[in-house]
């Protein structure tokens, strides 16, 4: 600013600006479901992927697999059920002493 140009970061006027999009983020949408994402899930995929029966494993899997969304909740319900719990057990400890 004392050089008389203004820093990008406080340049407010309106810029054409083109829209990045995210095309790893789009794509996740549909790869998680993809049997190849299923694969890598398993330590050794290779080995997995010699097993008898691991196409049936694989479908199974990707039948029952959640959203990000749907897993993301299941975890806060998870440990909200762990703090009820904690909470719980210090209430009798306390009532107890």
């Amino acid at each position: 600013m004392e050089k008389g140009e203004l820093p990008e970061e406080l340049d407010f006027r309106h810029k054409e600006q083109t829209p990045e999009i995210d095309w790893a983020k789009i794509q996740y949408n549909t790869y998680y479901r993809s049997d190849e994402y299923i694969t890598n899930l398993f330590p050794n995929s290779m080995a997995f992927q010699n097993l008898p029966g691991s196409d049936k494993i694989i479908e199974s899997i990707r039948d029952n697999i959640t959203t990000p969304l749907e897993e993301m909740k299941e975890r806060q319900k998870i440990l909200t059920n762990i703090i009820e719990v904690s909470d719980e057990d210090d209430e009798e400890q306390t009532n107890t002493v």
